[in-house]
C-alpha cells in the first residue's frame, strides 16, 4: 500500500510520511473547528533599578583657589566641583575606585589639596586641577569612613574617623597610627576647633562627646548629651563652646561639654540633619531639617524659618556651607541640588543640580552566592 501511494520510497520511510501527513491535517482540522493553540509562556521582563550613581549631596567644601571661590561636593557619585558659586558642577573624581563619598576636607595651605573618605573605608587625596585621586588609606581598617578634618595649622595632620575608631597621620596619609580612643558606641561626627586646631573632638550615637587637647594624643572623659549624637560644630572664636545635633534637635554646649542647654521646643517637629555656623558673625546658626531650613540669629535664643525660596514642599537639606569670600552668601544642598543664598538665609534660589547618574558602560555582572 505503501508502495502505491508514495512510489519509490522504502515501505518504512512511506510509513513515516504517512503518519507525518496525518498529523498535519489534524492541526488543520483543530484550528478550524476552532480550537486555540495553547499560550507561549511570556517573556521575561526587566524592571530598571536606578542609576549606578547618585547626586545626592553629603557634605560642601568652600575654598578658594586662583580663580576665586570654588564649591567641592560629597556626593554618591563621587565628587564635584563647581567654579561658578554652584551654578555648573564637572565631575572631580577620576582615579577613585569607590565612588561612595561622605566625608571631605581641604587642606586649607594648599587649596587644591583634598581628601575624600568612603563608605567602603577608602580614603583618596587629589593635589590638582584634574582631579586625580590617588588612594592613601594603607593602615586605617573599617567599612567606612564618617568623618575627616585637616589640621588648619599643620596640614600633615589629618584626623579620620571610622565608625569604630579615630586614626591619626601626621605626614599627610603616607602612615597612620591608631588613637588611644575606645567608644563603646558607633562614631557619627568629628570635628575641630577652627582656631585652636589642637582641639579634637569626637561624638557617638550612644550620646558621648569625647575631646582632645592634643591633637588626638590623649582624651579626656567624655561628656554626655543626648542618645542620637549625629553632629558638631565648634563655635567660631569660642574655646570649648560648640552646638551638636542629637535626636534631631539643636543643642549648645559650654565650657567643653560639661553643660548643654536645649530650648528649641517653638521650632517645629522636623529632625534637623546639618547646621552651619556664620565665621564672620558666630551667634548666626542655620540649621537645615528634613522639611527646609531655620536660622537664627541671637546664637539660639530665638528662631525663624527660613524657606523662601526652596522646592515647594518639603526641601530635606543635608549639608550648608557659608561662602569664604562673599558676606552673607550661603549654599545648601537638598539631594542634588544646590541654593544659594546672599542674605545670611533670608532667602534662596536654586542656582545648579549635581548630575542624578553618570554615564556608565556595565561591563561584568555577578550573583553573590548568597542572595
Amino acid at each position: 500500500m505503501a508502495q502505491q501511494r508514495f512510489p519509490g520510497l522504502a515501505p518504512a520511510r512511506a510509513r513515516r510520511v504517512r503518519r507525518g501527513l496525518l498529523t498535519l491535517w489534524g492541526l488543520l482540522a483543530w484550528a478550524l473547528a476552532g480550537c486555540a493553540a495553547p499560550e507561549p509562556p511570556p517573556s521575561p521582563t526587566w524592571t530598571a533599578t536606578g542609576g549606578l550613581l547618585s547626586g545626592h549631596v553629603h557634605a560642601l567644601r568652600v575654598v578658594v583657589e586662583a580663580q576665586g571661590e570654588v564649591l567641592y561636593a560629597a556626593t554618591e557619585g563621587g565628587v564635584y566641583r563647581s567654579e561658578d558659586q554652584g551654578e555648573t558642577w564637572a565631575p572631580h573624581a577620576a582615579g577613585m575606585s569607590n565612588r561612595l563619598v561622605r566625608a571631605l576636607d581641604v587642606d586649607r595651605d594648599r587649596q587644591q589639596a583634598l581628601y575624600a573618605g568612603t563608605w567602603g573605608g577608602r580614603l583618596y587625596t587629589t593635589l590638582g586641577l584634574d582631579g586625580q585621586w590617588r588612594d592613601v588609606s594603607q593602615g586605617i581598617l573599617g567599612d567606612q569612613i564618617v568623618a575627616l578634618v585637616v589640621d588648619s595649622q599643620d596640614p600633615e595632620v589629618i584626623h579620620v574617623a571610622t565608625s569604630e575608631r579615630v586614626y591619626t597621620t601626621r605626614n599627610a596619609g603616607a602612615t597612620w597610627s591608631l588613637t588611644a580612643l575606645l567608644p563603646q558606641s558607633p562614631i557619627t561626627a568629628l570635628a575641630l576647633d577652627s582656631l585652636n586646631p589642637a582641639l579634637v573632638y569626637v561624638a557617638t550615637q550612644d550620646g558621648r562627646m569625647y575631646y582632645s587637647t592634643d591633637r588626638a594624643a590623649t582624651w579626656a572623659e567624655p561628656r554626655q548629651v543626648a542618645e542620637g549624637l549625629s553632629a558638631l560644630v565648634p563655635i567660631p572664636g569660642e574655646l570649648g563652646q560648640m552646638y551638636a545635633i542629637a535626636g534631631g534637635k539643636v543643642y549648645r554646649g559650654d565650657d567643653f561639654g560639661r553643660a548643654w542647654v536645649y530650648n528649641d521646643n517653638y521650632m517645629d517637629k522636623a529632625e534637623a540633619q546639618c547646621l552651619a555656623v556664620d565665621p564672620r558673625h558666630p551667634a548666626r546658626v542655620l540649621v537645615g531639617q528634613s522639611e527646609g531650613i531655620y536660622r537664627s540669629d541671637d546664637g539660639r535664643a530665638t528662631w525663624r524659618r527660613s524657606n523662601k525660596g526652596l522646592a515647594e514642599g518639603a526641601a530635606s537639606i543635608q549639608a550648608l556651607a557659608f561662602s569664604i569670600l562673599t558676606p552673607g552668601q550661603v549654599y545648601a544642598a537638598s539631594g542634588p541640588v544646590i541654593y544659594r543664598s546672599r542674605d545670611n538665609g533670608g532667602s534662596w534660589a536654586q542656582v545648579g543640580r549635581i548630575q542624578e547618574g553618570l554615564p556608565a558602560q556595565i561591563l561584568a555582572l555577578a550573583a553573590t552566592p548568597r542572595d
